[in-house]
């Protein structure tokens, strides 16, 4: 099941801890690249991404499902960056071996 609308979240507590750990992850994932990485894709908030994992573990009971589907919707552009640094590395990987 996509998550497609803030109402699939608020109707579903399911589906929204299942939002809130893939962040906790993604957000964990995060603070162990390398900051030189991370800053090769500036139009991702990774501090605010970081924060986020932060907010997710300790305040788990007072999430505003609003701030997760604003994270959810903003996935395909996290995604892309992720993209863009596993090409990069690849590239970088190809360029060291040849």
């Amino acid at each position: 099941m996509h998550i497609t609308s803030l109402e699939v979240i608020t109707s579903n507590r399911i589906i929204e801890l299942v939002a809130m750990r893939a962040y906790e992850v993604l957000s964990e994932i995060t603070k162990h690249l390398p900051q030189t990485l991370l800053d090769s894709q500036p139009q991702v908030g990774w501090r605010v991404l970081k924060g986020f994992r932060d907010f997710l573990i300790h305040q788990y009971c007072c999430v505003n499902p609003t701030a997760l589907w604003n994270a959810v919707q903003d996935l395909p552009n996290l995604k892309a960056a992720v993209s863009a640094m596993l090409q990069s590395l690849e590239n970088a990987d190809r360029s060291e071996q040849a």
